[in-house]
């Protein structure tokens, strides 16, 4: 043992070394790193800050990590006991996160959220989905063992003169004629036109993977599609009258009014029909995407329950493109299975100076053509593959 003590030093002694050694170029680097840091943040007159070089070290740790196969959190250490036990839901959407009462609201990706019920003093948060449509579930999280039918629409489909809506009035039938399990996801919204409609299937439920599409529409189209500049029209991008009130607002003074004056100088029927054909025919080949039929429900009105309203020209408008969309229809220049409530009997308004929302009864009424529409669809499916 004594003879072999000797020996054992210089290894020792080597390795000590090139600890210093390595320590001693970590030190060196560090500051050369420090100086370069202080020769930039000077020669930028202040511009260039410290703490965007720590963000960029973050990144590249996160970015290594990702590479090898470590979540960030990994690389920089362990999370937090309070990061280890949050939940991975806030609970609410924090863009429909207010007090007091309120309907529409500005929404990321879908435009506006927010929809207004039956009760008009009713509290935003009352039946209320996450992102604040008709629904008592939360489909886009929870999903379930379901088969799905998603509908879109405007204030009919919302149901603000139904107890219960189309849409649940529709799943009710069809669980009760079917073997299957329904949940019909009702993403109606007051005012909503076919490119608000087209917005909400796609960011909220082209992950659902329906087995169909509803869209129960029309009389918003031309009513907001008509306000729109013409290379608006053709295109189908129909937004909202009130939005335009929101644009002023948000930008201030940051913007020429005299150009909206003039858009709006510019407003004729034109274009209004290529632009519902493009929405409706882009909405199909969206939905057939998601693996679902499309169905086109041309929603119930009359324009007669408006005589003598300040809305009656409106409602005018409708009438003559409908009959218009009819003409397009028989000549089939529209690729989209439609239903045309305005052709089937027992469908009534609830009001005598209400043109487009029908009447409880007729709720029911509307889903159950919906339904016999759907079955038939399917019995034909299954036959094609036997």
């Amino acid at each position: 043992m004594s003879d072999s003590a000797p020996a054992l030093r210089p290894g020792r002694f080597a390795r000590a070394l090139r600890a210093v050694q390595a320590i001693a170029r970590e030190l060196a680097l560090a500051a050369l790193l420090a100086a370069a840091v202080l020769i930039g943040y000077g020669a930028s007159g202040g511009k260039i800050e410290i703490w965007k070089r720590a963000h960029l070290w973050y990144e590249e740790k996160a970015l290594w990590a990702q590479q090898h196969g470590l979540g960030a959190e990994a690389a920089l250490g362990p999370a937090s006991s309070d990061q280890a036990t949050a939940t991975s839901r806030l609970g609410r959407n924090p863009f429909l996160a207010f007090t007091g009462e309120a309907a529409f609201r500005l929404h990321p990706l879908i435009d506006v959220a927010g929809a207004l019920f039956r009760d008009y003093n009713r509290h935003f948060f009352e039946e209320r989905d996450y992102f604040g449509f008709r629904n008592n579930f939360d489909a886009y999280f929870d999903p379930g063992d379901y088969t799905y039918i998603v509908m879109t629409g405007n204030s009919e489909l919302v149901g603000i003169s139904h107890n219960v809506t189309i849409a649940q009035n529709l799943q009710d039938i069809l669980n009760a004629r079917s073997r299957k399990k329904y949940r019909v996801l009702n993403l109606g919204l007051n005012s909503a036109t076919s490119a608000t409609e087209i917005n909400y299937f796609v960011n909220l439920a082209f992950n659902l993977h329906p087995e169909f599409v509803i869209s129960h529409a029309f009389t918003t189209d031309i009513i907001y599609g008509y306000k729109v500049p013409p290379e608006f029209q053709s295109m189908g991008l129909f937004y909202l009258d009130f939005q335009t009130t929101w644009w002023t607002m948000i930008h201030a003074g940051g913007y020429d009014p005299k150009a909206y004056e003039l858009a709006i100088s510019t407003v004729s029927e034109n274009h209004l029909l290529q632009g519902v054909v493009r929405n409706l025919e882009r909405y199909r080949a969206v939905a057939e995407a998601s693996g679902a039929r499309f169905i086109f429900g041309l929603q119930k009105f009359d324009a007669s329950h408006m005589k003598g309203t300040q809305g009656e020209a409106a409602y005018e408008r409708v009438s003559r493109m409908y009959e218009k969309f009819k003409i397009l229809l028989r000549n089939r220049g529209l690729n989209v299975d439609v239903i045309d409530f305005n052709t089937y009997p027992g469908i009534q308004l609830s009001s005598e100076l209400d043109p487009i929302h029908t009447s409880e009864a007729s709720s029911r009424r509307i889903a159950e053509i919906y339904a016999d529409h759907i079955l038939a669809l399917e019995r034909e499916h299954q036959g094609a593959q036997r």
